[in-house]
């Protein structure tokens, strides 16, 4: 099943987590990772980068064409047809970590996330939302610029975001200074 409107399905022994960017005056995220350990016990990252408006009406248009029924974008978002649209115009990006990346990512998916979410506040600019599958699932919102407690996240977080070659200096996370 498709869930977001930038889909990422990958097949895996165990999808570890999602991460959401977005920026404090957009309403919906600019970047959507997936984090995933494969089979062959490797880690990998799946993103995709949002789209502009026109990109976006162009591939949901293309994906309601020759449709008898006009669906929501809630529907539609869920139709293969809308998958491939999307896979054409913002293919999946993907990259190997590398075993001391993929460490830092699977200590935070063990240990698990933060439990006190009352520090995670900070300052404009991105806010972070981490979910990890683990059992339960956690999930932590967080902005740009956060307390220490928050390590561990800002960090995994930052690896994603230059693992992808994204703006270090536009989309990381900082720890406040004391």
């Amino acid at each position: 099943m498709i869930s977001s409107w930038y889909p990422i399905c990958v097949q895996s022994k165990q999808h570890l987590f999602n991460l959401d960017i977005t920026h404090s005056f957009v309403k919906f995220p600019e970047v959507y990772f997936q984090v995933h350990q494969m089979e062959n016990d490797s880690v990998q990252v799946f993103w995709r980068t949002s789209l502009s408006r026109d990109g976006f009406y162009e591939v949901a248009s293309k994906a309601q064409k020759g449709r008898n029924v006009t669906l929501s974008l809630a529907e539609l978002v869920q139709t293969a047809e809308y998958y491939e649209e999307m896979e054409k115009s913002n293919p999946l990006q993907s990259a190997v970590m590398s075993n001391d990346e993929a460490q830092i990512l699977l200590n935070l998916f063990h240990k698990g996330l933060p439990k006190d979410k009352t520090h995670s506040g900070g300052r404009g600019g991105h806010s972070f939302y981490l979910t990890a599958f683990c059992e339960p699932p956690q999930r932590l919102l967080f902005w740009c610029i956060v307390g220490p407690e928050l390590i561990d996240a800002v960090n995994a977080v930052n690896l994603l975001i230059h693992k992808a070659n994204l703006n270090s200096g536009f989309f990381d996370a900082r720890i406040q200074n004391p």
